[in-house]
């Protein structure tokens, strides 16, 4: 029987899903107009997850160059307080919220 509640599935979601609909709800917070329907969210979510990913891949190569300046007490310090997954909150939560805040302000 497939298991609906994994590790692997979360972030199976939280890739293709979650990280879009950040996007969309942010965005949402600076643009007025009528709600959308719930299957336009969800084809949205996908595609804004997919931009996401291909932004993350862009940019990740410098984080991870700009890292290498800062001092390793706050390296250490940042990887403590997200439990080793800090690259996976900043795909999934930070990142949606800088591109869905420049989506609504654009």
């Amino acid at each position: 029987m497939f298991d609906f509640i994994s590790p692997s599935n979360f972030d199976f979601f939280a890739h293709y899903f979650l990280a879009g609909f950040i996007i969309f709800s942010v965005r949402s917070r600076y643009v007025l107009g009528e709600k959308a329907k719930a299957t336009d969210i969800i084809f949205e979510s996908v595609v804004l997850s997919l931009l996401n990913q291909l932004v993350f891949l862009i940019v990740a190569p410098s984080l991870g160059y700009l890292v290498g300046f800062l001092p390793a007490a706050i390296v250490k310090f940042a990887e403590a307080i997200a439990g080793g997954r800090s690259v996976f909150f900043l795909e999934v939560l930070i990142l949606p919220g800088i591109l869905g805040t420049f989506f609504g302000i654009n």
